[in-house]
């Protein structure tokens, strides 16, 4: 049966395929070998299930994780906050920050408040709209005036 294991520490040997024949493996630690199909990059594994490109000649093989937690108001308006997940360490305290970071289309949930009434409550922001409901239906307001701070916590 599997079970979740959280890593302390990630490992990564690059070893050319003679080394890594006479090798015993060690689970807690990812090998790789010159991907010759494609002679100016190597591939590296992560988690498993995916794997990416880098240069051959690449030394740096760390890939970093932030956690982005979102807070915006919007003056009489809103105000609430949501988080997401990045490999770029950029503060976001704009809307071109947030678009820069998640793309220049994106819908992610959010959670929030009207300043006006506690039953308008915030379900989602796009790249231009807050969408929130009342007991009755959804309406969007324009994000276009929010301010944003963001917490960036590296993973």
């Amino acid at each position: 049966m599997p079970t979740d294991t959280k890593l302390k520490e990630l490992i990564i040997n690059e070893l050319t395929e003679e080394q890594y024949n006479a090798l015993t493996p060690n689970e807690n630690e990812l090998y790789l070998t010159p991907d010759n199909s494609t002679p100016d990059t190597k591939t590296i594994s992560l988690f498993g299930n995916h794997s990416i490109l880098v240069p051959k000649d690449s030394t740096d093989t760390n890939i970093d994780l932030y956690k982005h937690h979102i807070n915006y108001s919007i003056t009489d308006s809103f105000t609430g906050f949501f988080e997401f997940y990045s490999s770029k360490n950029l503060v976001c305290d704009s809307l071109t920050d947030l678009k820069t970071l998640l793309g220049d289309t994106f819908e992610i949930q959010a959670f929030g408040i009207s300043r006006q009434s506690n039953s308008m409550q915030v379900a989602y922001i796009t790249e231009s709209y807050i969408w929130y409901h009342d007991a009755e239906e959804f309406l969007s307001t324009s994000i276009a005036p929010a301010t944003f701070t963001d917490t960036v916590t590296t993973i």
